[in-house]
């Protein structure tokens, strides 16, 4: 929401720090914001993800790599506006003045790691929008001071709960309500896509394998996952029917986890992809 610091994410130091520098750009990743921050082995520096449409400063930490060392810094995702690509390059001198007053993040580096984190500060500069670092860090002061006074962002606005359709009882399956709430959801099948998460084992089931992987009918033995595909399949038919595109796919992700990722592939090759195209399916380790 615009105007909030979500709790945990983020722990921000509010006085500034003794030498100069700006307390409101001294932004700790909590344990919330580095799981929440993307990792890649052998990358220069982290990618921000890309922006919101609605004003906030989210809850992504970044920071600055020094050498073989992270140190923290003040960035976050952005948040509105165009990235500030074409403006000249910042130097330290700009980096370490107003409205930046980033000269903590070069105390007791070495010429070299200067020069890459002049680098790495720029790249980020370019690929923020709403500003780049100077939009961010406007956007940063203002909302740490409504913090400090107790600003309510929401001050003004009022909650409405809508009514929404309760598909469930007399507007269940097999009444006239639900068959026709039916139908339109499945005009829209052929925009469709499907997210599975399956970065859990099935310890807890007593099943040995994947969770994915479990038996979903004793009788026919199909496993979970077969069953998922089907469905997606009869849509897939479905929606070619209705749009006349023989060629129409419908995008599955797949999100695995260390323990599962390996097995995930081997349960896809081992069947065909459960007569899902290779195209279509995209899977994301997390």
């Amino acid at each position: 929401q615009a105007g909030t610091l979500p709790v945990g994410c983020l722990r921000t130091v509010v006085e500034p720090p003794p030498g100069g520098g700006d307390g409101a750009t001294r932004h700790l990743a909590s344990a919330a914001a580095r799981r929440a921050a993307p990792r890649r082995l052998g990358a220069a520096a982290p990618q921000p993800p890309p922006s919101l449409a609605a004003p906030c400063v989210p809850p992504w930490g970044w920071r600055i790599r020094r050498g073989q060392r992270w140190v923290p810094g003040f960035f976050a995702r952005g948040c509105c506006g165009q990235a500030r690509r074409g403006d000249m390059p910042l130097s330290h001198a700009d980096l370490c003045g107003q409205p930046y007053n980033q000269a903590h993040l070069f105390e007791g580096v070495t010429q070299e790691e200067r020069e890459s984190l002049i680098t790495q500060l720029n790249e980020i500069n370019d690929k923020l929008p709403g500003g780049g670092l100077k939009g961010y860090l406007e956007r940063a002061r203002s909302l740490l001071k409504d913090a400090q006074t107790g600003k309510n962002p929401f001050e003004g606005l009022n909650p409405v709960v809508p009514e929404g359709q309760k598909l469930f009882g007399d507007q269940g399956p097999g009444t006239a309500t639900y068959a026709e709430f039916e139908k339109l959801g499945m005009v829209e099948l052929s925009k469709c896509a499907f997210c599975l998460v399956a970065g859990g084992l099935g310890e807890r089931l007593g099943f040995p394998g994947i969770k994915i992987g479990i038996t979903a009918e004793v009788t026919s033995e199909v496993i979970f996952f077969d069953t998922y595909c089907r469905f997606i399949l009869a849509f897939q038919a479905y929606a070619r029917k209705v749009t006349g595109d023989s060629t129409l796919e419908l995008p599955l992700a797949i999100m695995t986890s260390g323990d599962t990722h390996s097995k995930t592939c081997e349960l896809l090759d081992s069947n065909a992809n459960f007569g899902l195209s290779q195209r279509q399916i995209t899977l994301m380790k997390q």
